[in-house]
């Protein structure tokens, strides 16, 4: 049997009154991607693409810098030694342009180079929290930016 749901009149009225509500995501993020395989980058997608439509009213950047822990968070990846390997793949997979989901993304240092700054033989568990602690610089794709900066709130002036 099928079921149909129809919205019923508080419904129709709160997406009329707050259409300006939207929230665009990558349709190459769940139609490129297999779930079972690209789980950590539909997830880290979607809530970067959540915060970009957030922070669009606030701020209206076209980058902004998440710490890697935070990063490590949305995407559901455990803090290990095989954290970075995933998450660069992650990112990675959310540059592609057919995923599109974001622009580009800039990672200050790797665990090895903060494993030769702090003289360890192997990469330790102050070594992953030093790492964690960075931030990472991502761009927000030109469409999404656009789209979202009508939304952007106007910042007021300053009397001099």
């Amino acid at each position: 049997e099928r079921v149909v749901i129809q919205p019923g009149a508080i419904m129709v009225s709160a997406i009329e009154e707050y259409g300006r509500q939207f929230m665009l995501l990558p349709t190459g993020l769940y139609a490129r991607l297999k779930g079972y395989q690209d789980r950590n980058t539909q997830l880290l997608g979607m809530k970067l693409h959540q915060l970009f439509r957030f922070k669009a009213r606030d701020e209206g950047n076209q980058f902004y810098s998440f710490s890697i822990s935070t990063l490590l968070d949305y995407a559901d990846i455990t803090s290990d030694v095989k954290a970075e390997k995933r998450l660069t793949k992650a990112l990675d997979t959310c540059c592609m342009k057919s995923v599109g989901a974001i622009k580009s993304y800039k990672m200050p240092e790797t665990m090895e180079q903060i494993k030769s700054k702090t003289k360890n033989q192997r990469i330790t568990k102050g070594v992953v929290r030093n790492w964690e602690n960075q931030m990472v610089k991502i761009e927000v794709p030109a469409e999404v930016y656009e789209s979202y900066k009508p939304i952007a709130r106007k910042k007021p002036k300053t009397l001099n």
